[in-house]
């Protein structure tokens, strides 16, 4: 079997994945062409190929379970969430998109509880995303200056708490067209 130059990149992965039963030779083609094979032919050179290399990592420590695991009460459902914010965009943050996306990412202690979800407010006036999940992606966002602020809603639809309000800078980059050429009447 033949190789050309392109698919050297081929042939050493399958020197390193594959076992060497016979050897690899080089020669070159008539028209200047290096050529790679695993038969002999006339005016080829056996080529010495490094054993592979491998690396066997340490043994990881031994861990003792504890003979009784304590038991973790869940939250009572009154607790309230101590920690919600939005991580990303900071405040005052400036974000490229031409396509208008704008990652979110919220920071919460504890958890979401069930029946719980987020919403994402943006500009004061209309919920722009709804889910469980911490991190989202806005689309199709105006260029400009908005102001984003994260709700969690119970099942019932009843605010439980929010975040500060982060204002954040949507710029897009503009082509600037040539000026139409000038009258000269």
């Amino acid at each position: 079997m033949l190789f050309s130059m392109s698919r050297v990149g081929w042939l050493v992965l399958l020197l390193f994945t594959l076992p060497v039963v016979a050897g690899i030779y080089k020669s070159i083609g008539p028209e200047g062409q290096v050529i790679y094979s695993d038969h002999p032919v006339q005016g080829a050179k056996e080529v010495n190929v490094d054993p592979v290399q491998t690396y066997a990592p340490p043994p990881l420590p031994k861990q003792s379970l504890p003979d009784k695991a304590e038991p973790t009460e869940p939250a009572p459902e009154s607790a309230s969430y101590q920690n919600f914010s939005i991580v990303y965009p900071s405040d005052n943050e400036t974000i490229w998109s031409n396509e208008g996306i704008v990652p979110v990412a919220l920071s919460l202690q504890p958890a979401l509880k069930p029946g719980d979800e987020f919403h994402l407010v943006l500009d004061d006036h209309h919920v722009i995303a709804r889910g469980r999940l911490a991190t989202v992606q806005l689309q199709n966002i105006d260029r400009g200056t908005h102001r984003l602020q994260a709700v969690i809603v119970d099942a019932s639809g009843r605010e439980v708490v929010h975040t500060s309000t982060t204002t954040f800078h949507l710029r897009r980059t503009i082509a600037k067209r040539p000026a139409p050429p000038s009258s000269g009447s």
